[in-house]
């Protein structure tokens, strides 16, 4: 026999689960609501990342650029320094001061003054550069291009005077003979005339300072491509005298012989690397317009 009682308990267990299913169905509405809610909060949250898109190159994007860009830079260098250090006029001079009656002082003395012409030179066309509107952009303006063009030429056109004097550039001049018989003040003058007057070193000096200058790099890397710049220009004038410093009169035949060699060959030499830089400077001229 069926209790009369069990059709109400099963109605009541039926009506327990509705309402938990009703209660399951209300928290998941909430839940909804509540996502919804933070999306539109979302939506009025500033988009920082295209904030930052916008920000100018030199607040944001300059370190990323100037990683990449300071490679380039550098790999520009490189052939322009090499022209001023394998010039007769860097390394000759250099070897002439070792034979003063001081050569340790005079040869430090000249060093410094090479040093100091060379960033000198170098940080006016930087300078140049940048009033002209090519510092402070990440892409070059139209300008560079153009001076490229004329520096390229002019380069080739000196490579090629070398060449076809190559056989008058035989013999050290005249005023390079009393560059033993100097003092250590007279040798930093006297360096730091060198650079400013040798138009080869004038134009290669122009030729860097306006690939560091309007690239964009910003003061550190600026200072960092002058640095280096410089350091490799000055190392074949630098060589002779620290080692000096360390050997003594053991170097001076060596020296002899390194002076008379570039003597012999500097003016072919010298030629056929200003044309090959001309070259590469006015490719480069020509491919930025």
């Amino acid at each position: 026999m069926v209790s009369p009682r069990r059709p109400t308990r099963t109605l009541h267990s039926k009506t327990r689960r509705c309402q938990a299913k009703d209660r399951q169905f209300q928290k998941l509405t909430v839940t909804a609501s509540a996502a919804e809610g933070a999306s539109q909060d979302s939506n009025e949250i500033p988009d920082v990342g295209s904030q930052i898109s916008r920000l100018p190159a030199s607040d944001f994007d300059r370190p990323g650029v100037t990683t990449v860009t300071f490679t380039i830079v550098l790999t520009e260098l490189i052939p322009l320094a090499l022209v001023v250090a394998l010039s007769p006029l860097s390394i000759i001079p250099a070897v002439l001061v070792l034979h003063t009656p001081r050569p340790r002082p005079t040869g430090l003395a000249y060093l410094l003054g090479w040093l100091v012409g060379l960033a000198g030179l170098t940080a006016i066309f930087v300078e140049l550069s940048g009033l002209m509107g090519g510092g402070g952009t990440r892409q070059p303006p139209s300008w560079a291009s153009w001076l490229r063009i004329v520096v390229g030429a002019a380069l080739i056109a000196f490579g090629l005077y070398k060449w076809f004097t190559r056989k008058q550039a035989e013999h050290t001049p005249k005023w390079m003979s009393s560059l033993t018989t100097i003092s250590p003040a007279r040798a930093a003058v006297t360096a730091v005339v060198l650079v400013i007057v040798n138009p080869k070193v004038l134009l290669i000096c122009a030729a860097a300072g306006l690939a560091i200058g309007t690239e964009g790099l910003g003061p550190t890397g600026v200072w960092l491509a002058e640095l280096y710049y410089v350091a490799v220009a000055a190392s074949t004038a630098a060589i002779p005298i620290l080692a000096y410093l360390v050997v003594g009169e053991r170097l001076d035949q060596p020296l002899a012989r390194l002076k008379e060699w570039m003597e012999a060959n500097h003016a072919t030499l010298i030629a056929a690397i200003l044309v090959a830089i001309g070259l590469m400077v006015l490719y480069k001229g020509i491919h930025a317009l």
